[in-house]
């Protein structure tokens, strides 16, 4: 399970890239998401990413350590809502999904990152039920993305 975590996290570390990124710049650039190296990309954004897990997990309630463990999709669901990479209801939909991939991932990387985003979508679309209580469906968009990370910055 906690596997899992580390891997979504990763994954979630990449596609907010350019957010960071663009946090720390005062200019936004009308092209998409600014370039930047797929390492050191990931980098910046582990730091954020651990900070939406742990804001996450204070904001759910636990009935203890194993609940929170049973519920580690329920808040990687909620660290990719909060990403806005789902929509308000937790699902996914292609428009959320689009404006995600131009504002998140920096240009260098969307020819690569989108075929991996846009197959996992596919893969979820129409399957995922915001109101599971440990969040079942949502595991194999977490799985499809944890695969697909593993190998996105080797050459």
């Amino acid at each position: 399970m906690e596997q899992q975590g580390i891997s979504f996290t990763f994954l979630l570390l990449l596609i907010s890239t350019s957010l960071f990124y663009n946090l720390c710049s005062a200019e936004e650039d009308p092209e998409g998401a600014p370039e930047m190296p797929c390492k050191a990309a990931v980098s910046l954004l582990m730091k954020r990413q651990m900070a939406g897990i742990t804001k996450c997990t204070k904001s759910m309630k636990f009935k203890n350590g194993k609940d929170k463990a049973a519920k580690m999709n329920c808040i990687l669901k909620c660290v990719a809502t909060g990403e806005r990479m789902l929509n308000s209801e937790s699902l996914l939909d292609k428009q959320n999904l689009e404006e995600f991939v131009k504002r998140e991932i920096p240009r260098n990387l969307v020819a690569k990152a989108g075929p991996i985003l846009w197959a996992c979508y596919d893969g979820s679309v129409g399957k995922l039920d915001p109101k599971e209580e440990y969040c079942e469906s949502y595991k194999p968009m977490i799985k499809c993305i944890m695969d697909a990370i593993a190998k996105f910055c080797v050459e």
